[in-house]
């Protein structure tokens, strides 16, 4: 089972998130735990899933990289589902999180959230030094 939901709204970066105050950082943790209650409307996920988070800005705008914005991701939009029962568990046991941005054709921000549902453990692909890709269980 596929479920898709779309957040309007710019996550901070990593580096935001880890310099703001306590406080500012709990009522933002608490805002995207809104922002996924409202938009996110999906039943608990059982088992093992894909995540996909995309962050879709317009041309020539401002794009978190990869890193900065899975690591905002999961702090906030993953541990926000973990809190409202969609996700049993966020350990990479039971998932796997993809992260990336994508140029839009219209104005605003937004973030895409596509979580796939899979009957086996998420498998993370690799590439070694000579190029050869591997594929190990999580």
């Amino acid at each position: 089972m596929i479920y898709s939901f779309s957040i309007p709204a710019r996550i901070p970066s990593n580096n935001k998130l880890l310099r703001m105050h306590w406080a500012n950082r709990a009522r933002l943790i608490k805002e995207w735990k809104n922002f996924v209650s409202l938009f996110g409307k999906i039943d608990s996920v059982d088992g093992h899933c894909n995540i996909k988070v995309i962050e879709i800005v317009p041309k020539g705008g401002r794009r978190l990289d990869e890193i900065n914005l899975l690591a905002a991701a999961d702090k906030l939009i993953i541990d926000a589902m973990v809190k409202l029962k969609i996700l049993k568990n966020d350990s990479p046991k039971y998932l796997h999180v993809e992260a990336g941005n994508e140029a839009g054709r219209y104005w605003g921000v937004r973030i895409e959230v596509t979580i796939t549902e899979t009957a086996t453990r998420p498998t993370r692909k690799s590439v070694s030094a000579q190029g050869r890709v591997r594929v190990a269980k999580v």
